[in-house]
């Protein structure tokens, strides 16, 4: 593996495209695909508390999965719905512990914003108190708003490090044999090498999640307003537009990891 390389910032678009070409050759199967990943995920998730941290577990083994599927499809033209599963039958024990890993860090993130918060004089033992109670009232009135600014802006500055470290891991363990933590250092390494790629790739995204949004929102007030009584017949035809249009973004979004990787840590491919 010769990455990984810096690459110039209009990558960041490139790898959207990229991601939307192979999605687009192949759309009925990478619907299905992630279709199944997202019933199996609220299948599991339906047990408290456990199915949310087998989540965590499942997630880069279907993401390996996903990898080497949009792998095949790059370099040999072969689809699979069948890809997701790909990951048990590879290295399933490594892609298990960056889930792991990366919920431990998510842990490490929660408290070490608290500390943080805490510190700052932010948050108070009484606010500590209203947000282990569960009272969502007592809360908001124990916890300022520059209380919760403080908290989400320290929780953002952890978070990004560890999304780095974790964003790459998948690919790079089922596709380049690199153990967890290999797979998570060399993954912030490609990330922190790249971040004017990445912010550009971010407010890619983004632009595209508000335009859906406004876009829903506004055919949806407009309709009410003309239909008037046959407006929940719009409303049921949104929805069943809405159910293609974000399996097929969140298949872009999920292919976009493997041309990211193949352009920061493949070069050539």
């Amino acid at each position: 593996m010769p990455g990984p390389q810096a690459v110039p910032a209009g990558h960041g678009l490139l790898w959207i495209k990229d991601a939307y070409a192979l999605v687009r050759s192949r759309p009925g199967t990478w619907l299905t695909a992630i279709m199944l990943i997202y019933l199996i995920n609220f299948a599991v998730g339906i047990v408290p508390v456990v199915g949310s941290l087998v989540g965590f577990v499942l997630g880069p083994i279907f993401g390996g999965g996903v990898m080497a599927g949009a792998r095949a499809l790059d370099r040999q033209g072969i689809a699979r719905t069948g890809m997701v599963f790909d990951g048990f039958s590879g290295p399933a024990a490594q892609l298990a512990l960056v889930g792991v890993l990366y919920l431990l860090g998510v842990f490490l993130v929660i408290f070490g914003a608290g500390i943080i918060a805490i510190g700052a004089g932010a948050v108070t033992p009484a606010g500590l108190q209203a947000l282990s109670s569960g009272d969502a009232e007592a809360a908001a009135v124990a916890l300022a708003p520059a209380a919760l600014a403080v908290l989400f802006l320290a929780a953002t500055a952890l978070l990004i490090p560890l999304l780095m470290a974790y964003w790459f891991a998948p690919a790079l363990v089922m596709l380049e044999d690199m153990t967890a933590t290999e797979a998570m250092q060399a993954s912030f390494r490609g990330c922190w090498m790249n971040i004017m790629p990445f912010l550009i790739y971010g407010l890619c995204i983004l632009g595209v999640i508000m335009a859906f949004s406004v876009g829903i929102g506004l055919v949806a007030v407009i309709g009410g307003s003309v239909l008037g009584p046959a407006a929940g017949l719009l409303g049921f035809v949104l929805i069943m537009l809405m159910v293609p249009l974000m399996l097929g973004f969140a298949a872009v979004a999920m292919v976009s990891q493997y041309t990211g990787y193949r352009d920061i840590f493949r070069l050539a491919g």
